[in-house]
């Protein structure tokens, strides 16, 4: 094989995406969660660029609705990303 991959001598970490279940008990007990959403729930991946410019209108209309509904107990999860919103204890 070719190795680590490494950016300026430093090797690159492996990239993971954990739940939001996850990533809550990953940041410990010190914080109170109050919420979070979903980013990329309905809007295409950054990869998909060439789409959007074709279809602003569309783009336009899957945003409206991503704001409405991001934030759905079963679409949040389903995200690109998720947003985690929280207070340290």
């Amino acid at each position: 094989g070719r190795g680590t991959p490494r950016v300026g001598g430093s090797p690159l970490a492996a990239v993971a995406y954990p739940s939001r279940r996850e990533a809550q008990e990953l940041l410990g007990s010190g914080f109170e969660w109050q919420g979070g959403f979903g980013l990329g729930v309905l809007l295409p991946a950054p990869a998909h660029g060439g789409w959007v410019a074709e279809h602003p209108q569309a783009f336009g209309v899957l945003a409206a609705l991503e704001g409405l509904v991001r934030r759905w107990p079963l679409l949040r999860d389903l995200g690109d990303r998720l947003v985690l919103e929280g207070r340290r204890r």
